[in-house]
């Protein structure tokens, strides 16, 4: 017999906190899995628009280097996609630091 709606939010509230550990244990080990990874990665590419081959095309481009600074990326640690955030347009890939850097400064390029 189905729960009705608020029976099953209950249910799940009551499942959560007597197996709260074991829950966060087995979240821990996906995001960490090589799937986890690829399934963020691909998350992040389709919440920016562009594909995988578009990706690549910018880190061949951009000799896998940060657009900001000039500093190597490796593919999997802290390489993010620099976008505008009114026109939604991507502009490069970045290290973190220059990331953060943009995002302090509210990508304004007068205050840069």
């Amino acid at each position: 017999m189905p729960l009705g709606k608020e029976a099953q939010r209950e249910y799940c509230k009551t499942y959560y906190l007597e197996n709260r550990d074991k829950i966060r244990q087995a979240q821990k080990e996906w995001r960490e899995s090589p799937r986890g990874a690829a399934h963020r990665f691909e998350k992040n590419l389709r919440r920016h628009g562009i594909t995988s081959a578009d990706w690549d095309a910018m880190w061949t481009a951009q000799g896998a280097k940060c657009a900001g600074c000039l500093s190597g990326l490796v593919i999997g640690q802290d390489t993010h996609i620099d976008h505008c955030h009114t026109g939604g347009h991507v502009r490069g890939l970045l290290c973190s630091a220059c990331n953060l850097a943009i995002g302090k400064v509210k990508d304004s390029a007068a205050t840069l």
